[in-house]
């Protein structure tokens, strides 16, 4: 896979993500007005979510063109940082419709189970793929990276 291709990769679920924000932004409208039983602040959060997801991908691609990775690890870059931000966007909206808050695990509550599978969820899909991306992104850019290339 070469820097351009995965620039264009990017570009694209950048592109889907910027819709799919927009169309949340209905998700949200309705949570606030009451029409759904959705909790507002996190679908606030899944709508901002995939705005933000939007501008980290078109971010992490114009930035390819310094990053020196191999064609292998430039792929599981692009591919950790794409998965990391849809489920950030999608299990963000669904946690609004549990009314939980999955950031830590709980127990004794009315929803802990719920909690807790999306607690570990998140944890699988948004937080290790995105440390991830972030540390192979960070050494593609290291000092001497490119001298090295």
């Amino acid at each position: 896979m070469t820097i351009e291709s995965t620039q264009r990769r990017l570009a694209f679920h950048a592109a889907v993500l910027f819709l799919l924000g927009g169309l949340t932004g209905g998700y949200l409208a309705a949570a606030q007005t009451g029409r759904i039983p959705v909790d507002p602040g996190h679908a606030r959060g899944s709508h901002l979510n995939a705005i933000l997801a939007t501008f980290w991908l078109l971010g992490l691609g114009w930035s390819l063109k310094f990053v020196r990775l191999s064609e292998r690890a430039l792929a599981l870059l692009a591919g950790l940082a794409i998965l990391s931000s849809y489920a950030n966007w999608l299990v963000t909206g669904v946690k609004a419709a549990l009314f939980v808050r999955g950031v830590d695990f709980e127990t004794g509550t009315e929803h802990a189970a719920a909690n807790n599978i999306i607690f570990g969820i998140l944890t699988a899909t948004v937080v290790l793929p995105t440390i991830g991306a972030c540390a192979l992104w960070i050494w593609g850019l290291r000092p001497g990276a490119a001298e090295r290339a």
